[in-house]
């Protein structure tokens, strides 16, 4: 901490045998002025720390205060000890150089200064100085600041961070940001603004309790530090989004290699509540000056890339791209048309084969929830769920689905064709309304259907989240006999441990992985491991997105079951499936 001097009067302070204690601003007065002599106890007692010294600041008489500051006791013990040695070197020069220079009577004041001589008690103090008159012999206060001291610096962290994780918080980190801003545009580089948001937090908050919500967010605060490097800061926006800045790009991955790597991270199991959580986030990414050149535009993208990561299905990264602000407009008015799209029927299933790989049967078929938007025509279901869930309206349109997919069922069965399974996708929040199990069921019983028929797929960031509305509405569902399976499997931050559980019929790996396949080593190894993990516990594994030849038959040969994609057949209406069923049959 670097001091200042100021040059003080030779008649200001307080005189104390033809000595003057200097007075500054800051410091608090000896006396009060009525008292022309002081009592002759009023070195000892001086309320800082009093040192006559030599001119090479050596300790000829210390008050009790100053023996306190040396970290002795005895009058004795301080007598011959060195100053100069308490302060850093430069600053102790500084003194040494001024102490030397002073004129008689005359006094100086050093501003806040780090005082280490005791190293059990480091202390910061204000350092003033007076030269006796007649002799070589130098007055040095010292007053004690290191409480006020502490006391601004924990006031000052306090308005820059925030009190649950320590992380900046918001306003400093805008500070941050345009400051890095300036630096880019002064340097010429680049930067990436990230916003990371955790995936249902809400769900583990409100199933686990707030205790263990607020121990969440301070572990994701832990693990972003430990995986940050360099100038790279981490901020808490507020809830559970939180800012990444990398204020200098020497690569043009850095971000991707970034992301990918908090992600990681960010998904190990945590201990919360007495049960172990593997949790997940979402990433999106803007770039400067690619996206945008002031930091609202970048904050603002940057939030934009992220929704498209919660579209994505979660635990993913996206960057901005151009068109997210036009479907970010379109966002509001997305309620009012899908409330509509709901009275006037818009709605619609296709069903997309599945295939047996042993036998090449068709063994049953998934369903794919479309909108056919009387302007946009089908739209299909990534860009509109999402808005679905999060004004709750998802739960009257997966009502819709389940009577509609339960109702084809039927349907097929008074046509006397072959009833197949029919796979159904299930949000968390539909999970999450209480009484799931008792619609089903009763569609169930309604139609005549056999419950098996059924198969309801349910994300695995779902069972991650290890939320007790979620768990107990699978295991209901589970004893009405319906199948299950996880969607989505390998993305969504559970482990097979999970599992029992729930315990599935089945895991479908994710068509990120399948799109990796035979390609890539790190594809055909993660979803060989699937496979062969899921042997002991039973599990059938079905794999999604399947379009090539070379896809199909890698995933034969390590033992994948079914097989659902463009290869098995498109996704058709009602009517175009009734007609395939009728031409080929299916497993009942």
């Amino acid at each position: 901490m670097a001091g200042s001097w100021l040059a003080v009067r030779k008649d200001s302070g307080f005189q104390y045998e033809g000595w003057h204690l200097i007075q500054s601003p800051t410091t608090a007065r000896l006396s009060t002025g009525a008292q022309r002599r002081p009592p002759r106890n009023l070195f000892d007692d001086a309320p800082v720390g009093l040192f006559t010294v030599d001119r090479r600041l050596v300790v000829r008489r210390a008050n009790e205060q100053g023996r306190h500051l040396l970290g002795v006791h005895r009058r004795s013990a301080a007598v011959g000890r060195r100053l100069i040695d308490g302060f850093d070197d430069a600053t102790g020069q500084r003194l040494m150089s001024a102490v030397s220079a002073l004129a008689p009577s005359d006094g100086m004041s050093m501003g806040e200064v780090r005082w280490k001589h005791n190293p059990g008690d480091p202390r910061v103090v204000r350092v003033e100085a007076r030269a006796r008159s007649n002799g070589d012999d130098v007055l040095l206060a010292f007053i004690d600041v290191t409480e006020a001291r502490t006391q601004a610096e924990t006031a000052e962290h306090r308005a820059q961070h925030d009190g649950l994780t320590g992380l900046l918080n918001r306003s400093a980190a805008m500070d941050r940001l345009v400051a890095a801003l300036q630096a880019a545009q002064s340097g010429g580089w680049r930067l990436a603004v990230m916003f990371v948001d955790l995936d249902h937090f809400k769900q583990l908050n409100d199933s686990l309790g707030h205790e263990a919500g607020d121990g969440l967010l301070c572990e994701v605060a832990r693990r972003l530090g430990s995986a940050l490097q360099g100038p790279c800061l981490a901020a808490r926006l507020g809830g559970d989004e939180f800012l990444v800045l990398l204020p200098t790009l020497l690569a043009a991955d850095d971000p991707v290699a970034l992301a990918d790597q908090l992600l990681a991270s960010l998904g190990q199991p945590v201990q919360l509540a007495g049960k172990e959580v593997r949790p997940s986030a979402s990433v999106g990414v803007s770039l400067y000056p690619d996206d945008g050149i002031d930091a609202r535009t970048l904050l603002r993208l940057a939030d934009l890339a992220l929704y498209r990561a919660k579209q994505a299905g979660r635990h993913a990264v996206r960057f901005y791209e151009a068109g997210m602000d036009a479907e970010a407009q379109r966002r509001p008015r997305l309620r009012t048309e899908l409330e509509q799209a709901l009275e006037r029927q818009e709605f619609c299933l296709h069903y997309a084969p599945q295939q047996e790989l042993a036998t090449g049967q068709v063994s049953g078929f998934g369903t794919l929830l479309g909108w056919l938007h009387p302007q946009e025509g089908l739209v299909p279901p990534e860009r509109f769920v999402p808005a679905a869930e999060e004004t709750g309206l998802i739960h009257r349109i997966g009502q819709w689905a389940l009577v509609t997919a339960t109702g084809q069922l039927r349907q097929w069965r008074e046509q006397g064709v072959a009833q197949p399974r029919l796979s159904l996708k299930v949000s968390p929040r539909q999970l999450e309304q209480p009484g799931i199990d008792t619609l089903v069921g009763e569609l169930i019983r309604d139609k005549g259907l056999p419950p098996r028929l059924l198969q309801l797929w349910v994300s695995e960031s779902a069972l991650a989240s290890s939320s007790p509305k979620i768990l107990g509405a699978l295991k209901a569902l589970r004893g009405l006999g319906v199948g299950l399976a996880l969607d989505r499997f390998g993305t969504g931050g559970s482990s097979l441990v999970d599992l029992p559980r729930v315990m599935p019929d089945a895991v479908c790996v994710d068509r990120s992985l399948v799109a990796r396949i035979p390609q890539a080593s790190d594809g055909r190894a993660l979803v060989s491991a699937i496979v062969a993990l899921s042997r002991p516990l039973g599990l059938k594994v079905m794999a999604d997105g399947v379009e090539t030849a070379a896809q199909k038959e890698f995933l034969a040969g390590i033992g994948v079951d079914e097989i659902q994609g463009l290869i098995a057949g498109p996704p058709m209406p009602a009517e175009a499936t009734t007609q395939y069923l009728m031409g080929r049959g299916a497993a009942g």
